[in-house]
């Protein structure tokens, strides 16, 4: 199985930690990317998405980018990819890569909210190598959460397809940014 990152919650007493969900996953791919040779806050990833100061300014996909650039990560983003084509991405038992998704999280199913009464953009991760085919559920870091939690990747596709229609993107479509976990020398 591939290496998964340590859960990032931007739960964590910082100023901006309401606006962090991007930096919380920023993180979490910085940590995947480097088999955890690399752990930042998400306010530390916030600096090194050229975003830190006290005015929280909210980030996405190419915020994201921007950090993960100013490391020497290399990243992947696609626009406008098919639901379907989302889901033969996502839905890989054997892959190395972890995802980043916008979502609308008034969709997001409530039994699945750390957060209830919220209910607007928000970055999620997920993780291919954890999808099980028998629930067809996939392992989703949440930063409101604390632990991953196994999502629906219908529910997961469908957050990011509104997400992405509301800001402009072809309907039934989403946008994607993805980092490839390394290989350890004996896998």
């Amino acid at each position: 199985m591939a290496y998964i990152p340590t859960h990032v919650t931007q739960k964590d007493e910082s100023l901006c930690q309401w606006k962090n969900c991007w930096a919380a996953v920023g993180a979490w791919l910085v940590d995947g990317a480097t088999r955890g040779d690399t752990r930042p806050t998400p306010e530390t990833f916030r600096g090194h998405s050229k975003q830190a100061g006290d005015d929280c300014t909210t980030g996405g996909l190419g915020s994201i980018s921007t950090g993960m650039l100013t490391l020497g990560i290399a990243v992947r983003r696609w626009n406008d990819v098919s639901l379907e084509d989302a889901r033969q991405m996502i839905a890989k038992p054997r892959s190395r890569r972890l995802y980043a998704f916008e979502t609308d999280f008034v969709e997001w199913p409530e039994d699945l909210k750390c957060q209830t009464d919220f209910d607007g953009a928000h970055m999620v991760g997920v993780a291919p190598s954890t999808y099980a085919a028998a629930t067809d559920t996939i392992r989703t870091m949440d930063p409101l959460c604390t632990v991953m939690k196994r999502v629906p990747i219908e529910a997961v596709l469908a957050c990011a397809a509104a997400y992405n229609h509301r800001h402009g993107g072809t309907i039934e479509t989403v946008d994607i940014l993805s980092v490839l976990v390394p290989e350890r020398p004996e896998e």
